[in-house]
């Protein structure tokens, strides 16, 4: 797991790195507890860090509460708890308050928040207080970094396998991945941001499951489609982003709005890249 990528005469502390990494190797990923005390680690060891040690305790830190997430099955958790329905309206808004019960405000403590989906309650990493801790103290990529993966959480884009959000919305984000990749062509997590930006313009140009680009085989383009396709081109005219919506804008057009071989093709490019 890379935590930095630039010239040495910027790299971070590695000794401190090493301690830190050492210490989340004692802790037990299955057990809740566990959040709080990386945290607190971080606080105590870690309090002082600016730019890129900064960066690297954040991806350190980060990335020990995803295997928390993944692997510690805390939903068992949750699935004790009797929800009242007010309550899952709340956290799919981000409203929830996490002290409202006592495993909610042990979930909080440990560096965790709330998601629902179909019709389940589990604890996920909190970016909101990542962003609490490191903004002022990470590099300004990261920061920007931080701040647009908070905004997007803050707006879910999917919903049972539909995008929810206005489809401009993920026009705008793609576009802001593509900007940020290109600013920052050594960022650390430049994969992962590669990646958003791939997937977004992929939902651009082949939609989701229960938000397709063409309703039905027979049927013509969504006119959603048509008008993000539209707002593209004239937002984003000359970037990534635009040539390729524009590519499949024209062909789409030049196909008389039907999903034809020469659609589908287009498509499967998208789909396999």
């Amino acid at each position: 797991m890379p935590v930095y990528a630039g010239p040495r005469a910027t790299s971070p502390d590695l000794g401190r790195l090493v301690q830190f990494s050492t210490f989340l190797k004692t802790l037990n990923v299955k057990k809740l507890d566990s959040g709080k005390k990386a945290w607190d680690y971080v606080s105590q060891n870690l309090g002082n860090a600016q730019g890129t040690l900064a960066d690297a305790a954040f991806i350190l830190l980060e990335r020990f509460l995803f295997r928390m997430e993944v692997e510690g099955n805390f939903y068992e958790l949750t699935e004790k708890n009797k929800w009242q329905d007010s309550d899952y309206m709340a956290i799919h808004e981000e409203k929830f308050d996490m002290q409202k019960y006592p495993i909610t405000k042990q979930i909080a403590e440990n560096g965790f928040r709330l998601e629902v989906g179909e019709g389940m309650v589990f604890p996920v990493v909190d970016w909101a207080k990542f962003g609490a801790a490191f903004a002022t103290k990470v590099t300004p990529p990261m920061k920007n970094y931080l701040e647009q993966i908070i905004a997007e959480q803050k707006n879910q884009m999917w919903s049972d396998g539909g995008i929810i959000i206005p489809l401009e919305q993920v026009a705008d984000r793609a576009a802001w991945w593509e900007k940020f990749n290109k600013a920052n062509p050594y960022f650390v997590r430049i994969e992962e941001t590669k990646h958003s930006q791939d997937a977004l313009l992929f939902m651009l140009i082949c939609g989701a499951d229960n938000t397709p680009v063409f309703p039905g085989e027979t049927e013509p383009v969504s006119e959603d489609f048509k008008k993000v396709w539209a707002y593209v081109q004239q937002q984003y005219a000359g970037t990534e982003l635009g040539k390729s919506v524009k590519e499949m804008a024209d062909l789409v057009a030049a196909e008389g709005g039907k999903r034809t071989k020469n659609v589908e093709t287009l498509m499967q490019k998208y789909m396999t890249e």
